[in-house]
């Protein structure tokens, strides 16, 4: 009975200690992040906070991973359950598409690869975004992969390239997931703001012609909710109607209707590659083809901050029933290396760029342990193929 009445008491500290204008460690995340609530939610939000608090530090006092933890992202607010809920589209296996796609190393390639690797300083890496409390990481990952692509095709620095075009007008299916015949499991799609597939992405983009810059179509486009994509698989990615967009003042699906246009684009799509799981491959065909999509395992990641995560204390599980891992966020990958702690151990890391804004994580990326297939990294890993000569203007 002790150990409740130590943990109330300090519960209590807290409250009115903030109460009484001492240190508030939740008044000054709140302020940080603009964050303002009436008095009722900020009541449940503060109690979050705290058990946030609690977790972060249990987080690291825990032997065994590399990483640490802290309260200075955009999600200290909400809990573990709400924080999967909301980011995370449900997981799902890998698809067929991109297994009979896979490639493994070409002749020559991987025969001199460095022990580090790094394209954000290679200027083919368009700076981190925040795609807020949304479920379009795909969209962002497609998006960020193409706008290397792009660079590297044109020896120019990275160009932002539109996420919202994928969210608001690519509709795309796939049949070849698996699962269970007549539920969303069925199959893959793209839905908008919950969830989607990176090579559906691709695929949608070789068919409309080419994808627009942010600057012509941004993300978030004047705080309006986006609209899901005309015609988009309501089995699969479940019904949402358009209750919280304005058809009329979308770049998409208003009087513009970008998502029916024959031209303007930044760069076309001519194809997409499934790339190798074997790790040793991958980070040569990083190195080779330029900055990657991946998908992982994410739902450890909420209060990460830095370091070399290895998946927390429940990040990172396989199916209970399948054994398999499944994969809820898309990111990209773009670099690797090694690091060594004071003890002389040496850890081998990937280099990844999140989405969710500068204030998470290493300035809005974070490292991934290397060489273990942590967190699913491996398993679908993907890049596009674009022409600049066949643009049309």
């Amino acid at each position: 009975m002790a150990i409740p009445q130590v943990r109330l008491w300090i519960g209590l500290l807290w409250v009115l200690g903030a109460s009484a204008g001492l240190e508030d460690p939740f008044r000054s995340w709140a302020d940080a992040h603009g964050k303002s609530y009436d008095s009722a939610e900020e009541l449940e939000r503060r109690a979050v906070f705290r058990r946030n608090q609690e977790l972060v530090e249990e987080l690291n006092s825990a032997r065994g991973d590399g990483a640490v933890y802290g309260l200075e992202g955009p999600w200290a607010d909400i809990s573990p359950a709400e924080f999967v809920g909301r980011l995370m589209p449900e997981r799902h296996l890998i698809p067929a598409a991109l297994a009979l796609a896979r490639e493994s190393l070409l002749p020559g390639q991987g025969t001199s690869l460095p022990d580090a690797f790094d394209w954000t300083t290679k200027g083919v890496v368009a700076p981190v975004r925040d795609q807020k409390a949304l479920g379009s990481c795909w969209a962002v990952s497609t998006a960020e992969n193409i706008e290397g692509q792009h660079a590297l095709s044109t020896g120019s620095s990275a160009v932002p390239l539109s996420a919202e075009q994928l969210v608001e007008c690519d509709a795309s299916t796939d049949s070849s997931c698996g699962g269970q015949k007549g539920t969303r499991h069925e199959g893959c799609a793209d839905c908008g703001v919950f969830g989607g597939w990176p090579y559906l992405g691709y695929r949608y983009l070789q068919k409309a012609g080419g994808i627009f810059s942010e600057a012509d179509w941004p993300y978030w486009h004047e705080g309006v909710f986006p609209c899901m994509p005309v015609g988009y698989d309501k089995q699969m990615c479940g019904n949402h109607e358009d209750l919280y967009c304005r058809s009329n003042s979308t770049k998409g699906q208003g009087s513009g209707g970008l998502c029916h246009a024959t031209g303007g684009f930044t760069t076309r799509v001519t194809g997409w590659k499934a790339l190798s799981t074997n790790e040793s491959e991958l980070a040569a065909q990083l190195v080779h083809y330029g900055p990657l999509s991946v998908l992982i395992d994410a739902d450890g990641l909420q209060n990460y901050r830095s370091g070399v995560y290895k998946g927390g204390l429940f990040g990172c599980t396989p199916d209970a029933q399948s054994g398999i891992l499944g994969l809820d966020h898309a990111v990209l990958l773009v670099g690797f290396g090694t690091e060594t702690s004071l003890l002389g151990k040496t850890q081998a890391y990937w280099k990844l760029k999140n989405s969710w804004g500068t204030k998470w994580g290493e300035q809005g990326l974070f490292r991934l342990e290397r060489g273990t297939g942590r967190c699913g990294v491996n398993l679908a890993a993907t890049t596009a193929q674009v022409s600049v000569s066949e643009v049309i203007v």
